[in-house]
């Protein structure tokens, strides 16, 4: 768990060495500023955001780790699920043609042979 987190991290500390990125960021940072420094208002709402943002961060943190093993623990079971069910893989109306037809065609064959006993029976 740790090497892929460490992996994911690692994939983004390589985006931000890009120096492109850094100037985009720089230049969002800038704007960002001047927005939120336009009116009094603005700078209360924003403040209010970063605050909220920080806080959710801290709880972020907490469940990321429950987060990814509720997620590892269900692309397991999907998995088993393919494994041992492959028609799970095939389209609804593919799935729904394979069991329609055989039981119309049981259905059919016993409504035939039904009213063919039925038929020899009344004469």
């Amino acid at each position: 768990m740790d090497s892929e987190l460490s992996y994911k991290y690692y994939k983004i500390k390589t985006i931000d060495k890009a120096s492109i990125i850094n100037i985009a960021w720089d230049k969002s940072i800038k704007i960002y500023e001047k927005v939120k420094n336009v009116y009094v208002l603005t700078n209360w709402a924003f403040d209010i955001i970063e605050i909220i943002l920080e806080k959710s961060l801290t709880i972020v943190r907490f469940i990321e780790k429950p987060i990814y093993n509720i997620d590892k623990e269900l692309c397991r079971g999907i998995d088993f699920v393919e494994v041992k069910l492959p028609i799970i893989k095939e389209n609804p109306a593919q799935i729904l043609e394979k069991i329609y037809r055989p039981a119309l065609q049981i259905f059919v064959d016993f409504k035939n042979e039904t009213e063919q006993r039925v038929t020899l029976y009344t004469y």
